[in-house]
């Protein structure tokens, strides 16, 4: 869900100097740096650990490098969806000066636990944390925007292919097309929403009646228009919990001369900052400034093959949700400033179009609550009453 934090976080938040065994644990710490040993790292430490619906994660200090342990859930096809991700998040690192969660070990291990086995791959270590979604700034929303412009600009020069290795020897991987996986989860949320004991319980518990037509989306996402775009491989889950954020401490002087050149995420001249005023206060002191960096981009588990708009689409309405500032700020910021002007995108942005693929990410969060949630439950979810008023204005929803 929406407002549940991702598997594999290891946040800057958890304490150092790790001892203890957690008690969600699914392994001892004892196993956990005999795995480590197994990948060839000596006199392991742990020094952070985190879980979550997916993943266990553990940080691991190496003659004074940092790792991130995982071990991954056991479910069908985990170890595929691994090494497709893997595999484009390689492809990306190699041609972008991004910061890029990649395999620090080709190597995949096996161990067991009381709940079956699981999966043990080990990464590079990213810094940083998730941010509160309370928290998102101007500088954050530009920050996000000229970053996701360059992923794009980095996977289209990288691989035009649908097919990526993550080694030269390594077998092919295949990515899915993101149109077809569309349609195929608007074939479920049309059996979800047509189901009579659905549309009762939309209007006695929650008071609503969804006005979506999903054979009319079908049809968009089948249209010409749409399928005949520039094709490339897309991240498709750009969003807060697969973010990681630093705060940056730069200088008076640095700020002023890399702003202007669109490099530091900051305001008037520059992409996230008020450069001018910087510069007169810099002339009777010294001053440092503090910009939100993004330190980390992890999960590329949905990447599939499709146009950019739709993985703008996606990040564009998470954060309609998610973003307390008002829609026209995020426009300004995360569009405009961020993606196409400092991102220097070439990207056209066809209207009906962008609003239609806006319109089918909002639609399936809207069923992605319903379906994993008790309705009651509802009204008390900030991020699904947020949605549900976004749907309402937007003509799709219909308030009983």
């Amino acid at each position: 869900m929406r407002d549940l934090e991702p598997a594999h976080r290891i946040r800057a938040s958890m304490r150092e100097g790790y001892v203890t065994t957690d008690k969600k644990q699914p392994i001892s710490n004892t196993n956990v740096l005999k795995l480590a040993r197994a990948f060839g790292l000596k006199s392991p430490k742990i020094f952070a650990y985190n879980h979550g619906y997916r993943n266990h994660s553990f940080g691991i200090l190496s003659e004074d490098k940092k790792y991130n342990l995982m071990l991954l859930k056991n479910e069908p096809n985990a170890l595929e969806r691994a090494e497709r991700a893997d595999a484009i998040a390689k492809t990306v690192a190699a041609h972008s000066n991004l910061p890029i969660r990649i395999l620090a070990n080709p190597r995949t291990l096996k161990v067991t636990t009381s709940r079956g086995f699981r999966l043990v791959r080990l990464y590079n270590w990213l810094p940083g944390d998730t941010i509160p979604w309370e928290a998102y700034t101007q500088k954050h929303l530009k920050a996000l925007g000229i970053t996701l412009s360059k992923l794009h600009k980095s996977i289209s020069k990288s691989t035009a292919s649908k097919v990526v290795k993550a080694a030269p020897t390594a077998e092919a991987v295949v990515l899915p097309d993101a149109l077809v996986e569309l349609l195929e989860q608007n074939t479920k949320m049309q059996t979800y929403f047509n189901n009579p004991a659905v549309i009762k319980a939309l209007d006695t518990k929650l008071h609503l009646k969804t006005k979506h037509n999903h054979t009319q989306i079908s049809r968009f996402l089948e249209s010409h228009e749409l399928s005949n775009l520039p094709k490339q491989p897309l991240h498709l889950d750009f969003v807060r919990g697969n973010i990681l954020w630093e705060e940056s401490i730069v200088s008076c002087e640095a700020v002023s001369s890399e702003a202007l050149q669109g490099e530091v995420s900051g305001g008037d001249r520059g992409p996230l900052g008020p450069v001018v005023s910087l510069r007169k206060k810099a002339a009777s002191q010294e001053l440092t400034v503090l910009f939100p960096k993004i330190s980390g981009i992890i999960d590329f588990e949905k990447t599939a093959m499709g146009s950019p708009l739709i993985d703008l689409a996606r990040t564009y309405a998470f954060l309609l949700v998610d973003c307390p500032k008002p829609e026209d700020k995020i426009v300004k910021y995360f569009l405009h400033s961020g993606y196409i002007k400092y991102g220097r995108s070439q990207l056209p942005l066809p209207p009906k179009i962008f609003y239609n693929l806006t319109n089918y990410f909002l639609i399936f969060d809207l069923y992605k609550f319903l379906s994993h949630n008790p309705y009651e439950s509802l009204v008390e979810n900030y991020h699904f009453c947020c949605t549900r008023d976004i749907l309402l204005s937007r003509n799709i929803l219909e308030d009983l």
